[in-house]
């Protein structure tokens, strides 16, 4: 039997503080401060500098403005700036690590594992948020608009270098990445008497990120770099002044005369692993086709919508969250469109979507034949499988009564009511929930949120 242990030891000390200002309930302001140091970097780099100051401006109660108090309850302007601190990196990585492997029945020897690096230090965001809060004709319509810049400084890279160094790479800071973006609430009190009550709000998101330097490890033709791996989209494409997530694949052709799959190839490519931009011609086998960007898979705007209604006694709330835009990559699908290679495969399920498939009585079909033995039919790593991420989903809704208080004796209030989650969700293809991918890719089952439905009574003494 073979034994092993490990330590890893981490401290973090840090020194804060903060300050509040507030002059005649109108004017606002905010500091703070705070020094931290962490295990993670090496003595000389451990500690890190951040620091906050945000202003609130409430202009309705200024003189020039009391006019217009008859529809406008409130109106606030707010900005902050500060920054925090990133040591996610695992410890040691700033110094040179060695195994100790057995050199004999009685003896260990020491063997280079990783290379250190005691420049590394803290990776660094600086936030700057500006925004409006409203309030309109006596609460009828409120809401706030606000908008947002994050640079994130210093990343904390793996460097990848030769094997020949001994070790493979080593962490250091480098690259610069910005996230800007948008978000929008609304609340309006639609019906509002002693009967009737309905408020609906609704809420949206947009951000988008741009990547500001990198490397020169990392930045290889057109300022970019192309990193595959097994699980996602083929990779990504790296350069300065596109996307984070800027999905890299190559492009479904349709089919030829004999339904096999075709793929784009750019023959005017002057730099092997450069993404193509031209389709020049096409190829039945995907390890000679060309590499193209295919943009952001983030979604333009994303967030939520509800409703709450009161009738007399009868109350009512639903709830919906959504996503306009965005891409992944649904292997899921893809495996249930591939024809059995092999035997060993037999049994397994197919999507319903075979039988749309090429054959010689459907030659108008740009799905590839369903035929036992190909091998490419079905290429996952294609943008045919790109698939739109936008979605709808119905979270949650509650139904109630509440009993009148005049029918009630030595008991304050009772209220039946129904409530329901999960209840139906809708998406470019039936079973296909994009809201699990994080990096464009699906290939991880989740399991569906399982469709609650409950009652009871709820009495209050």
């Amino acid at each position: 039997m073979d034994g092993s242990s490990y330590k890893s030891e981490y401290n973090v000390e840090g020194y804060f503080g903060s300050a509040q200002y507030n002059y005649d309930q109108k004017y606002f302001a905010s500091a703070s401060y705070r020094r931290d140091a962490s295990s993670y970097f090496a003595k000389e780099n451990r500690w890190g500098n951040f620091w906050s100051v945000g202003a609130a401006w409430i202009l309705t109660k200024e003189e020039f403005l009391k006019n217009t108090s008859s529809w406008l309850d409130m109106l606030k302007l707010k900005f902050s700036v500060g920054q925090q601190g990133n040591d996610n990196i695992g410890a040691y990585a700033y110094t040179d690590l060695y195994d100790l492997v057995p050199t004999g029945d009685f003896s260990m020897g020491a063997t280079f594992k990783r290379m250190g690096n005691p420049d590394i230090t803290w990776e660094t965001t600086t936030n700057y948020n500006a925004g409006v809060e409203f309030s309109l004709w006596n609460g009828r319509l409120s809401g706030n608009l606000d908008y947002y810049t994050k640079k994130t400084s210093d990343l904390l890279f793996w460097l990848s270098i030769p094997e020949s160094a001994g070790t493979r790479g080593y962490y250091g800071n480098v690259g610069d990445i910005r996230n800007m973006g948008v978000e929008l609430t609304l609340t309006g009190a639609i019906i509002r008497t002693r009967d009737i009550d309905w408020t609906v709000s609704a809420n949206l998101s947009h951000n988008k990120t741009k990547i500001l330097s990198l490397p020169e490890s990392k930045t290889a033709a057109m300022g970019g770099f192309n990193e595959t791996n097994s699980t996602g989209l083929g990779g990504n494409w790296f350069e300065v002044g596109g996307p984070l997530y800027n999905a890299y694949c190559i492009e479904y052709a349709g089919v030829n005369e004999k339904g096999e799959a075709l793929y784009w190839v750019d023959d005017e490519l002057e730099l092997a692993g450069a993404p193509g931009k031209n389709h020049s011609s096409t190829t039945t086998n995907p390890n000679e086709a060309t590499y193209y960007k295919q943009g952001s898979i983030l979604p333009k705007v994303f967030g939520g919508f509800n409703t709450m209604l009161r009738v007399g006694n009868f109350d009512a709330s639903l709830s919906f969250d959504y996503q306009i835009g965005g891409k992944v990559q649904d292997y899921r699908y893809a495996g249930l469109m591939t024809p059995n290679e092999t035997a060993n495969g037999a049994g397994s399920a197919i999507h319903k979507d075979y039988i749309k498939s090429w054959s010689p009585n459907n030659t108008e079909s740009d799905i590839p034949r369903w035929q036992y033995g190909d091998k490419y039919t079905s290429f996952s790593k294609s943008d045919r499988f790109l698939t739109n991420a936008s979605y709808l989903n119905f979270q949650s809704f509650t139904v109630g009564y509440t009993f009148p208080k005049k029918w009630l004796k030595g008991v304050s209030k009772v209220r039946i009511y129904a409530a329901g989650e999960n209840l139906c969700f809708w998406s470019v293809r039936k079973g296909f929930d994009p809201r699990y991918s994080y990096d464009g890719n699906s290939s991880i089952t989740p399991y569906s949120p399982a469709r609650n439905i409950s009652g009871g009574i709820q009495m209050t003494f």
